[in-house]
């Protein structure tokens, strides 16, 4: 009776772990690798699948969060350099994207995303205005680090969701 008790309540640790790192990838947080961590946790306390290696399923996880690392990086240059912008600006926005997110984190639930949003667009306008010297350039430069790094936010918060259903489907 204890036993099942305290099986049912690590499972619904378990899942609510894996729920709030799929929560905190779009807030530019690591929620993937705590995701790896999590399901790795998991996979030492009770089996995916009993009587099987555990090994396969965390390798599907490990490699969907590498994946989801290198496609975030990968379309936040890629976006900057589509629209002809330098590497010191991806650096900037990225170094701007850092720092607004830490910045707002005292603003309850959006306030990272915003500060991680505003730090992108003001680190990648301020370095094209700096180099540029025209303040249509740097705005035009700005936007493009701007989508792209949305856009990679919601590409890896996609893979995040997979790597999740995916834990579920191979935990039930």
């Amino acid at each position: 009776m204890i036993l099942s008790i305290l099986s049912s309540l690590g499972l619904v640790i378990y899942v609510l772990l894996l729920l709030a790192a799929l929560l905190l990838v779009p807030l530019g947080f690591p929620g993937t690798w705590l995701m790896v961590v999590v399901s790795f946790v998991y996979s030492l306390i009770a089996d995916f699948q009993t009587g099987k290696s555990d090994f396969g399923i965390l390798f599907v996880v490990i490699l969907l969060a590498v994946v989801g690392e290198v496609l975030e990086f990968g379309i936040g240059v890629w976006g900057g350099k589509k629209m002809s912008v330098s590497n010191r600006t991806i650096v900037a926005s990225l170094i701007g994207g850092v720092l607004g997110a830490f910045i707002g984190v005292p603003v309850l639930l959006i306030g990272s995303i915003l500060g991680l949003f505003a730090g992108v667009f003001a680190g990648a306008f301020l370095s094209e205005i700096l180099e540029k010297r025209d303040w249509r350039k740097g705005l035009q430069g700005a936007l493009a680090c701007f989508f792209s790094r949305i856009t990679a936010m919601f590409v890896k918060t996609g893979i995040g969701f997979v790597m999740v259903v995916y834990l579920l489907v191979k935990t039930f």
